[in-house]
This record gives structure tokens, C-alpha cells and sequence, in this order.
């Protein structure tokens, strides 16, 4: 019977560290598309031709929105770790098929929490995303005005 505790502790471990992985995964392309923002604001460095004021702002404040939005994404949140000295004073009278079914609900509640946080991560990136592709179409449209209406 011990095996089903066994297997039931290893899976929520497991889920619960694929989970973390992933999270710290969407931080590092989170990263990423920030650089890919410091690009797009240094691009106006070079637009040297007097253009509408609307014109010129607007993708600015888009790759400043997106840039925040992105940092936010980011920006670490807390989670309760499960310490195997915690691990060993409250479970270690136990029996052991109780404590291995404890450990497997401790990890799916710390899955949930985790979950909670990678899904608010998941929707800042994504606005920070789709406001840096709104950025790119408006600097695309200010040099297209820049390069036709010199």
C-alpha cells in the first residue's frame, strides 16, 4: 500500500517543480522581450526629422507601458517552499504511509500557490508583449512617414 503513497508523493513533487521550472522560464523570456523593448526606445535616437507630436509619443508610452508591464511580470513574488526540517518535526511520529500522504497534499497546495502566481505573471508578459507589437507597428508607421514625408 505504501507504493500508492510513494507514487502519490513523487507526482506532487514532481508537478510542483515542473511548475517552478516553467515560472522561472517565463521570467527569462520576460527578460528578454525588456531588452527587446530597450531596443525599440533606442531607436528614436535616430529620428532626427520633425514629425507629429501624437506620432512621435505614442510608440514611446507603448514601450515604456510594455516595459513596465514586463518588469512587473518579473518582479518575484513569494511562495512557501516545503523545508525538509519542518518536514522532519512535524511528520517524524508519523506513520509512514500518513506522512507520505501529508507531503503529497503539502506539495499540490504549494502547486496551487504557485500556480496563482505563474498565472499572474503569464497575463502582465502577455500585455507587455502585445503592447511592444503595437510599439513595433507604430515605430514602423513613424519611419514609413519619416522615409515618404521627409
Amino acid at each position: 500500500m505504501s507504493d500508492i503513497y510513494n507514487l502519490m508523493a513523487e507526482e506532487a513533487r514532481q508537478s510542483f517543480f515542473q511548475l517552478e521550472n516553467i515560472t522561472a522560464a517565463l521570467d527569462s523570456k520576460a527578460f528578454g522581450v525588456v531588452t527587446a523593448d530597450a531596443l525599440l526606445f533606442s531607436v528614436f535616437a535616430y529620428i532626427n526629422t520633425p514629425v507629429s507630436i501624437a506620432l512621435f509619443y505614442v510608440p514611446i508610452v507603448l514601450v515604456v507601458l510594455s516595459f513596465i508591464s514586463l518588469l512587473v511580470s518579473t518582479w518575484p513574488r513569494h511562495f512557501h517552499r516545503q523545508f525538509s526540517d519542518d518536514t522532519i518535526k512535524n511528520y517524524g511520529t508519523w506513520e509512514p504511509n500518513r506522512v507520505l500522504a501529508q507531503i503529497a497534499a503539502n506539495y499540490a497546495e504549494l502547486e496551487l500557490n504557485q500556480y496563482k502566481i505563474y498565472k499572474n505573471k503569464l497575463n502582465w508578459f502577455f500585455a507587455g508583449l502585445v503592447l511592444m507589437v503595437f510599439a513595433m507597428v507604430c515605430e514602423i508607421a513613424v519611419f514609413a512617414y519619416v522615409t515618404v514625408d521627409p
